[in-house]
């Protein structure tokens, strides 16, 4: 995974709970996000960060921030 690359946020006050994916860019500004996936489930999350070639540790630690600070 490219570090620091691959964003995951939690949608606040979603049921069921839903995350996506977001790319960051060293250029934008903070808090602003280059692209986003579709609304997922922790299943569907897990999944494509790993075909994104995230390792399960990596996956765990942006899940548990994700989870600290919906957005």
């Amino acid at each position: 995974m490219p570090s620091g690359a691959w964003g995951v946020a939690q949608v606040k006050r979603a049921e069921p709970e839903t995350f996506f994916i977001f790319l960051t860019h060293a250029e934008t500004v903070k808090g602003r996000f280059v692209r986003w996936s579709e609304f997922l489930s922790e299943a569907e999350l897990r999944n494509e960060l790993a075909i994104k070639g995230c390792a399960e540790s990596d996956i765990d630690s942006l899940i548990a921030r994700a989870r600290a600070n919906p957005a």
